[in-house]
């Protein structure tokens, strides 16, 4: 084996309304493909009524009232009565006000963030399902879906509703029916029109494939992440797999390069990517690394790629990437501030200040992070330098001379929310740039934000 110089870097309670309310549904409830290790049969699926749907969803709002957690395990698991293997066709699913798919029958869907994620027909249904939920309680979308135990694209209708959780929460619940093949042509890269996959994205896919790859074996798993019509080929995200000594045996957005040594690949900055990907699996079982490469979901263009890498044992390891956004607006800084601020409402608040410092967290995507001051300068958290909690920072000045962290704190305290303009460090490129934060005031003597380097 080559050795490398260097390296580069439930409760589950079901309430008796629930039981009872499932003789309704004359059929059974049904799950989607991919639950467990048999395909069901689409010889043995019922036609599903409106009226099925509609029970099913009500069912699943009056469990979630009940007892949220319980109910998503279940959900999550498999159990009746959100889902029976024998009808594949009708199955309960769950979202949150960000577009994440709190629960599903099928595991690859589980904890997903599915906001601006398309279907084959390019339309962000999920994004219009839950806005519509929000917005008037309930209602109906269609859209383009495989339809389990089905070859082909399906179209598909599904009902929603809004219900308010055991744990204070607001959820979007749905359910649906398939009403017949699609006869569209599916957009040759969906995952060209999403957003760059977060870290958090790459981290929980690479968990999920390595798992699987440790129950399934090798072989069995690289046949299906070489599977570009499969599960582990979706939203912008891959698998990549290489032996110890730079050979690849998986890349299915490259499938020309199987078989390949790359001990000796390098970037064009001359970075010996393979040889990084592999001191890090090697060395640490599991971590990130950053390299320049080519992104397929965008022309084959060479953009700046960060990848997360897990061991599976001693001969082999996979991992996955995501890219640098293309150029991050206000509209995306706005929205990932008041995700932070929702969070510290649903989590709490010293829960929020771990999860912010985290530079490979959930709020970190690329050179966005989350920090958060009290109205004294004192840092709370930050994803950018966690190395400054704890500090008082109120007389900070940027390169000009401004003082910006009261500028920060003035705009929190006596409008709420709002932009503030300075100089800071690029630590890309280590030059002063000029930046805009965005911050919203969230305790009675607290705040969060996040910026963005004007380009």
């Amino acid at each position: 084996m080559r050795t490398r110089p260097h390296a580069t870097c439930t409760l589950r309670a079901l309430v008796a309304v629930a039981l009872l309310a499932l003789a309704a549904l004359a059929a059974g409830c049904g799950s989607p493909a991919g639950q467990g290790s048999a395909s069901p049969s689409p010889s043995g699926a019922s036609a599903v009524t409106e009226q099925q749907v509609i029970d099913l969803v009500d069912l699943t709002c009056t469990a979630i009232e009940n007892d949220a957690p319980g109910t998503f395990a279940a959900i999550n698991a498999g159990e009746a009565p959100y889902f029976d293997p024998k009808d594949p066709a009708l199955y309960a699913f769950v979202f949150d006000r960000n577009v994440v798919n709190v629960a599903d029958p099928d595991p690859a869907f589980q904890g997903r963030d599915m906001k601006g994620v398309p279907d084959a027909a390019g339309a962000m249904f999920r994004d219009a399902l839950v806005a519509g939920a929000f917005a008037d309680g309930s209602g109906r979308v269609e859209y383009v879906k495989e339809k389990p135990g089905n070859a082909g694209l399906y179209r598909k209708a599904s009902y929603y509703k809004l219900v308010t959780g055991s744990d204070g929460v607001k959820y979007v619940v749905g359910a649906g029916r398939y009403l017949g093949p699609w006869e569209g042509t599916p957009s040759p890269s969906p995952s060209a029109a999403a957003a760059p996959p977060s870290k958090a994205a790459v981290q929980a896919f690479v968990d999920e494939a390595l798992a699987y790859a440790r129950k399934v074996g090798k072989q069995k798993a690289i046949a299906a992440f070489m599977d570009t019509s499969g599960p582990f080929y979706r939203d912008g995200l891959y698998v990549f797999a290489y032996d110890m000594d730079g050979k690849v045996l998986c890349l299915p957005a490259e499938p020309q390069k199987v078989g390949d040594d790359r001990w000796d690949a390098q970037d064009p900055a001359g970075a010996y990517f393979v040889r990084d990907l592999v001191a890090m699996a090697k060395d640490h079982g599991q971590g990130w690394v950053d390299y320049l490469y080519i992104n397929p979901a965008q022309g084959d263009e060479l953009q700046r790629k960060t990848s997360y890498v897990r061991r599976v044992d001693g001969t082999w390891y996979i991992g996955a990437g995501t890219y640098e956004p293309y150029e991050v607006t206000e509209a995306q800084v706005i929205d990932f501030v008041e995700r932070a601020a929702e969070y510290v409402k649903v989590s709490g608040k010293q829960k929020a200040f771990e999860v912010f410092s985290d530079p490979q967290g959930e709020f970190r995507d690329g050179e966005l992070y989350i920090f958060a001051e009290d109205f004294q300068g004192n840092e709370l958290a930050s994803g950018g330098q966690p190395e400054l909690v704890g500090q008082n920072i109120l007389d900070v000045q940027d390169a000009n001379g401004v003082y910006l962290v009261k500028e920060l704190i003035a705009t929190a305290r006596d409008k709420g929310r709002g932009w503030v303009s300075y100089v800071w460090e690029n630590p890309e490129t280590g030059e002063q740039q000029a930046k805009r934060a965005y911050v919203i005031k969230v305790g009675d003597d607290w705040y969060v934000g996040s910026g963005m380097y004007v380009r």
